[in-house]
Parts: C-alpha cells; sequence; structure tokens
C-alpha cells in the first residue's frame, strides 16, 4: 500500500514560529517574576529613656526593621533589625543584653525560632538576622518582640526584664500561576 502522506515533522513550518514566539514570551515573563526586586519596608521606632525602667538612660534607642515589601512563595528572605543607641553600656553594672524574637502565623517558618539576645557593650548598633520562608501564598501576620534584660552579679539569668516593643510584621507571599519558588 502507497501513501500519498509526507511527514514534516510534528509540527508545521507555518506553525513553528508562533509557538516560539509565544514561548519566548512566556519565558520572558517568568524570568521577570523571578528576577524583580522585592524592594523592602523599614520601620522605624523611637524609645525614650524615660519608657525604659530597668536601666537609666540618658538618650533614646531607635529599633529599625527591614523586612521585604513582598515574598515569592517558597523564596527565603531576610528580616534585619538594627538595634541602636548612643548609650555607653560598659560602665553599666550588672551586665545588660538585648533581646529579640520574631513570632509569626504558621504560613511562614522562622530561623531562628527562638530569642537571639547580644550583649549591650559600647554605644553603636546591634544587628539580628532571621530568615523566612513563606509556606502559602497570602499574607501573614506576626511580631517582632525587643526586650532588654538586666542579668543578676551571681549567675547569668535574668534578674530583671523589661519589654521595649512589639512591631507589628506582615510577611505577603506570592506564587505566580500557583507555582513557588525552589523549597
Amino acid at each position: 500500500i502507497k501513501s500519498n502522506f509526507e511527514y514534516n515533522g510534528p509540527v508545521s513550518a507555518t506553525a513553528r514560529f508562533p509557538i516560539a514566539i509565544s514561548l519566548w514570551i512566556l519565558a520572558g515573563c517568568f524570568l521577570t517574576w523571578g528576577l524583580w526586586p522585592t524592594g523592602q519596608v523599614v520601620q522605624t521606632l523611637t524609645i525614650e529613656p524615660d519608657r525604659v525602667q530597668v536601666v537609666p538612660l540618658t538618650a533614646p534607642i531607635l529599633l529599625h526593621l527591614t523586612t521585604p515589601r513582598f515574598a515569592r512563595l517558597g523564596d527565603s528572605y531576610t528580616a534585619y533589625l538594627r538595634f541602636v543607641t548612643p548609650e555607653t553600656w560598659a560602665n553599666k553594672t550588672p551586665p545588660v543584653l538585648a533581646r529579640a524574637r520574631i513570632l509569626v502565623d504558621d504560613d511562614t517558618e522562622v530561623i531562628p525560632h527562638v530569642a537571639v539576645s547580644q550583649p549591650l557593650v559600647n554605644k553603636g548598633d546591634l544587628s539580628f538576622y532571621w530568615r523566612l520562608f513563606a509556606r502559602k501564598a497570602g499574607r501573614s501576620q506576626g511580631r517582632l518582640w525587643v526586650h532588654l534584660e538586666v542579668l543578676s552579679q551571681a549567675a547569668e539569668t535574668p534578674d530583671r526584664e523589661q519589654a521595649l516593643a512589639a512591631m507589628p510584621l506582615t510577611i505577603e507571599a506570592h506564587s505566580l500561576l500557583g507555582l513557588s519558588g525552589p523549597t
């Protein structure tokens, strides 16, 4: 049996060009989505000296919280706290610690998930970092808690503690066509 049908491949030559252009446009959209900068949100809080009762202060404490404007589902992001104080802490006895912790909904994983402490030694900046992972698309609410702890002279346990701030934190996670990034 002889056939007059000639095989020219899976796609005809006239359809190849529009398909190729469509795939290039789709690839460009995915590339733009993946490389578009998320931007940052910076919240600043000033804590006046008269609001701190555990240690005497002469100057205010500044807290600068930097978070991403939005997050891509599956990607990791950094939350960053700058604890700025013009106070000299080296002369204060007993030692003072700054402690910070981020608590958010179950939709976002935070590493480290426990409170992080740093000693207040000299005037300047303390830096606290957290990695955030959005588990599903949507808005995740939380708070950054900042405390001052005065250590007792005899042991390394807090003698006095004061909550300085509870800064609101919102993470807006987005997905593209229901797809997530690397997990």
